[in-house]
């Protein structure tokens, strides 16, 4: 029969551990209670979730948003192009937590839509997360036509297809007017593409206006869900338009007092 015993190694080795868990215990706990890990293991529970606390406590974030875009305008031939792309995350990242306009960064920012610029991957980034629900379509359109002269045509490896696609998708997730229904036309076809990675982004953005906005499909590319919902009446509001006008302002409390007028006799 086999031995159950353990090697020796092991077992000098599991000695060696307890005796010094043994030893310097107290030091062992305090490390596994302190702060620190706390907040790392809160960190571990909670998972990526991105988080701007000094951002979201800015006193004036529309005059913040508008100083960062005219430091971007005034020095735009002094600055490196890192430190343009970091003054720029900022600014995308204040005009998402605040929902800010500033439409002068979107025509700025039609200069760098290349394949061939350089960090174009962190541009288009910025692009996207500068876009919000409030964010007039007429100023986001001109970017998405850039996008797809630029970056979805035979001319350019797959990869440069793929990644201008998901950033049409990822722009239009968060502003669905801002696509032409011509030019959608255009880019779902992509969806047959030979390529893995062209053919899912092309299907995420078809799966993308086939939730949120189903009738600037066509009949046949809308899918059963959709043609359903839009037989329903199931339309999707416009911009600028509201579900249900506002009665109220909420916080707002108006008071009438009435005087009593006093007679003269």
């Amino acid at each position: 029969m086999k031995s159950r015993k353990k090697p020796a190694a092991t077992t000098k080795r599991c000695v060696k551990w307890s005796r010094r868990r043994a030893r310097f215990g107290h030091f062992y706990l305090s490390c596994d209670s302190s702060d620190a890990c706390q907040q790392k293991q809160k960190r571990k529970n909670v998972g990526d979730t991105p988080n701007f606390p000094a951002l979201q406590l800015l006193h004036d974030p529309q005059s913040f948003g508008e100083k960062l875009y005219d430091l971007l305008q005034k020095y735009d031939a002094r600055f490196s192009l890192d430190h343009k792309i970091l003054i720029m995350q900022l600014l995308a990242r204040v005009t998402a937590s605040h929902r800010l306009t500033i439409l002068g960064f979107y025509t700025y920012v039609l200069k760098y839509l290349t394949h061939h610029q350089l960090r174009a991957p962190a541009i288009l980034a910025v692009l996207a997360q500068s876009a919000h629900a409030l964010t007039p379509p007429d100023a986001l359109t001109p970017a998405i036509r850039k996008l797809a002269h630029e970056f979805v045509h035979p001319g350019v490896g797959p990869e440069v297809v793929a990644a201008g696609l998901n950033a049409i998708r990822e722009i239009c997730r968060r502003q669905p007017w801002a696509m032409e229904d011509d030019l959608l036309g255009d880019l779902i076809v992509y969806r047959k593409s030979r390529d893995k990675g062209v053919l899912v982004a092309a299907r995420g953005l078809l799966q993308l206006y086939r939730e949120v906005n189903p009738g600037m499909l066509k009949r046949r590319e809308r899918g059963k869900t959709a043609s359903i919902g839009m037989s329903q009446g199931n339309q999707p509001t416009p911009f600028g338009y509201v579900e249900k006008p506002a009665e109220d302002i909420e916080g707002l409390v108006v008071r009438l007092f009435f005087f009593p007028i006093s007679r003269s006799r």
